[in-house]
């Protein structure tokens, strides 16, 4: 086998952090990369032989990562990332625009469905009910680091030391 690099031509700088196939023949790959001062996503619709890069997000400080993907049907997906982000696509992957800005690190994110979802990040829990046109905001005293999401009352997610369900 050959690495990502050699196998498709894309540099990476610190790594894929998330991918997602939308089909058989497409898909999107998520990470650092050596892209300056964006948040990079990789897309594939021909097989996985050639790739499209879309940089998001151009301001801030470098590096300006993806951490986690969620995609609750093949054409709408969820990113969230390093440099206060939450990234929407509506397309399948082909196209991502910001769906809301904070100040703190994200780190995952779990969609219920195409309304409902929690990202998680550090001191940060936002969740949506209406697609990420907007999202709430709770800032507890943790770093989370993953989440899943089974219904709209029960999430579990967990951090360095701690694992916590939620039934409200």
């Amino acid at each position: 086998s050959r690495a990502f690099r050699d196998g498709f031509g894309i540099d990476i700088a610190f790594g894929i952090k998330g991918v997602h196939l939308t089909g058989a023949q497409t898909g999107v790959v998520g990470g650092t990369f050596y892209l300056a001062n964006s948040q990079s996503f990789f897309n594939a619709s021909n097989g996985f032989y050639s790739w499209t890069e879309q940089n998001i997000n151009n301001s801030g400080a470098w590096p300006r990562e993806i951490n986690a993907m969620a995609f609750p049907d093949p054409l709408t997906g969820f990113a969230v990332g390093h440099n206060f982000s939450i990234l929407k696509t509506t397309n399948g992957g082909a196209g991502w625009n910001a769906s809301t800005n904070i100040s703190q690190e994200l780190w995952a994110i779990s969609m219920l469905n195409a309304q409902q979802g929690i990202a998680v990040g550090d001191k940060a829990v936002l969740t949506t009910t209406n697609g990420g046109s907007s999202w709430i905001t709770t800032n507890p005293n943790w770093f989370m680091r993953a989440v899943s999401m089974g219904s709209p009352s029960v999430v579990y997610a967990g951090g360095d030391a701690f694992f916590l369900k939620s039934t409200t």
